[in-house]
C-alpha cells in the first residue's frame, strides 16, 4: 500500500475547518450546487455532514449513506420497481465513490470495496436504464494511457 503523505499529520486544520460549518462549501466554494448536479440529494448530504466529525470519519459516514440507498435499491428492485431501483443505486454509486475517494491510501481494503461497490451500484442503474447508458472506459496498456 502507498504511504499517506508527509504532511497526512495536519488533520486538524482540515477537522477545525469542518467545525465551522454544516457543509462543504468552506473547503470547496460551490461545491453542494455541483453535488446537486450531479445527483446527491440534499437530505444525505446534510445526514453526512451532520454526522462528520473530521476528516477520518467522511469516508465512513458516504460508506454509511451510500450502504442504505444501495439497500434501497435492493428493495425497489425486488419489489418490481424499476425507475426507483435506479436512482437508489445512482445515489448509492455516486455515495460510494465519495467514500472510496476520501481514503487516501492506494490498496486499503475499505477503498477497493467502496470502488467494486460503486461499480455494482453504476452497473445495476445502467441494466435498469434499458441500454439508455452505457459504459465507457479508457483503454490502458501496462498502467499507462494509450
Amino acid at each position: 500500500m502507498r504511504r499517506q503523505a508527509p504532511r497526512s499529520g495536519q488533520n486538524w486544520i482540515f477537522d477545525n475547518f469542518i467545525k465551522l460549518t454544516d457543509d462543504e462549501d468552506i473547503l470547496h466554494p460551490g461545491m453542494m450546487g455541483v453535488r446537486l448536479e450531479r445527483g446527491f440529494k440534499y437530505a444525505d448530504m446534510e445526514r453526512v455532514f451532520h454526522r462528520v466529525k473530521g476528516r477520518r470519519s467522511f469516508p465512513r459516514e458516504w460508506a454509511r449513506e451510500a450502504a442504505k440507498q444501495e439497500g434501497f435499491g435492493d428493495k425497489a428492485l425486488a419489489d418490481g420497481n424499476r425507475v426507483t431501483a435506479s436512482q437508489h443505486f445512482h445515489r448509492a454509486a455516486l455515495y460510494w465513490g465519495r467514500a472510496q475517494h476520501l481514503i487516501p491510501v492506494d490498496g486499503n481494503p475499505k477503498k477497493i470495496e467502496a470502488h467494486a461497490r460503486m461499480q455494482r451500484c453504476y452497473g445495476e442503474m445502467m441494466a435498469l436504464m434499458d441500454g439508455t447508458i452505457s459504459k465507457h472506459g479508457v483503454p490502458f496498456e501496462n498502467g499507462q494511457d494509450v
